[in-house]
């Protein structure tokens, strides 16, 4: 789901650098539900346009209509360490 969030918020004409979008940190993140080895969940994502350089998303996974996933990530451009 980070990775479909990532390439979406990517995507934002509203970014002020052109630096490559990365995943900064995972929030509260939860598992409500087993998902077997080949059952495909139906994911969504919803990614807010960038504010102070941080673009923030909502994802959600689900099976047969019942949520099994849900977690809210951030993105946006690494900072160097110094």
């Amino acid at each position: 789901m980070t990775g479909v969030a990532c390439r979406l918020a990517g995507e934002s004409q509203e970014w002020t650098t052109g630096a490559p979008i990365k995943l900064l940190r995972v929030l509260n993140m939860k598992m409500r539900s087993f998902i077997a080895p080949g059952e495909v969940p139906e994911v969504q994502v919803d990614v807010a346009p960038p504010e102070s350089d941080i673009a923030k998303s909502k994802l959600v996974a689900r099976l047969d209509g019942r949520t099994v996933a849900t977690a809210r990530a951030e993105f946006g451009h690494r900072r160097e360490e110094s």
